[in-house]
């Protein structure tokens, strides 16, 4: 199978991916941004942990327009729904709206 380079950046630099099969596999450093970081090769980890959230989610109870509770803290088992990225991005649109809506003094746009 052949190996594709996808160039990429993250917080510490950019890097060709190195993709095999739909999967990075590895990780190169990019030749004009030395000295290139360790934690590159932790990168095709963490793309395919099973930690990592593959899809948006949105908290059951924010939907329904109940606000978190003590009782809902981090290691709870919360409820999720999986929401298309289209609906994700209109949630978070309406969110930053509402934000800058509320927050307009010393607001500072664009």
């Amino acid at each position: 199978m052949t190996i594709a380079r996808v160039p990429s950046l993250a917080h510490w630099g950019a890097f060709n991916a190195l993709v095999e099969g739909g999967r990075v596999i590895g990780c190169e450093p990019f030749v004009q941004n030395p000295p290139p970081s360790a934690r590159l090769s932790a990168i095709p980890d963490m793309v395919h942990s099973p930690l990592r959230i593959a899809r948006p989610a949105i908290r059951d109870g924010w939907r329904e327009s109940q606000p978190r509770t003590g009782a809902d803290s981090f290691h709870d088992r919360i409820s999720h729904h999986v929401i298309c990225r289209d609906a994700a991005d209109a949630i978070v649109q309406k969110a930053l709206n509402a934000a800058g809506a509320s927050h307009t003094e010393g607001w500072v746009s664009g």
